[in-house]
């Protein structure tokens, strides 16, 4: 009987809050993680079957509770999160080309990249982002 109460008890100890595990980091589906003072930016892959990747980009305090949390395209190419500057986030994509010159940049508008609550949700975002593409040659 003592023993099952220690287990139990342990078993509270280890555990942790929901807000808190949804920053735990998934190494496996990692794809980016960026470290400020006081915040974790982790970009993860989530498998879409026939429908290609949707990445999910959670944003962590220092205690690392979840702040916000937004679901990108990653289909046809991976976001990289290049910069954080206050409430800014910038993000870039790469697209082969053979038909653009190699390090054209262009901006890719929120709706085209945001889906689901972050898109129908975005005057509630607590983080602004910006978007953009950059063409390399097509090998």
């Amino acid at each position: 009987m003592k023993f099952v109460v220690l287990i139990l008890y342990l078993a509270v100890l280890t555990s942790c809050s929901d807000k808190k595990c949804d920053c735990e980091v998934d190494k496996i589906s990692l794809i980016q993680e960026y470290k400020t003072t006081n915040k974790t930016i982790t970009l993860n892959k989530i498998e879409q079957g026939a429908f290609g990747e949707t990445i999910n980009l959670r944003i962590c305090d220092g205690n690392n509770s979840l702040i916000e949390e937004i679901h990108i395209r990653g289909e046809d190419s991976k976001p990289k999160l290049d910069s954080v500057f206050g409430k800014n986030l910038y993000i870039s994509y790469i697209y082969p080309s053979s038909i653009h010159e190699e390090g054209e940049i262009f901006e890719i508008p929120f709706n085209n990249v945001v889906l689901g609550d972050g898109l129908f949700n975005k005057d509630v975002l607590k983080f602004k982002y910006f978007f953009s593409g950059r063409y390399i040659k097509e090998m």
